[in-house]
């Protein structure tokens, strides 16, 4: 073989080396991109049981207030009646 044979294989090699290493990289970058999206999707499922719960809270707390206003209204013409029944 000649100089510039073994010249032009070593540079042959050195390029498939790189284009492995960059392979290697890449393959590495995907695999963490794998790992963050199943992290975001276990937190996305945690934060919509935690969101499950604070709808159930809410809708609690709105039939208690809607109670409470209904009373509220009931007591409001309870305290009418017996105003115009003492001053009438």
């Amino acid at each position: 073989m000649s100089v510039i044979e073994l010249g032009s294989l070593a540079g042959a090699m050195i390029t498939v080396i790189t284009l492995i290493s960059k392979m290697i990289r890449l393959i590495t970058s995907i695999q963490n991109l794998i790992n963050r999206l199943d992290t975001m999707q276990t937190e996305l499922e945690a934060n919509k049981h935690g969101l499950s719960d604070l709808t159930q809270r809410v809708n609690n707390h709105d039939m208690k207030l809607h109670t409470l206003e209904m009373e509220q209204i009931s007591l409001s013409n309870q305290v009418k009646e017996l105003t115009s029944y003492a001053f009438n």
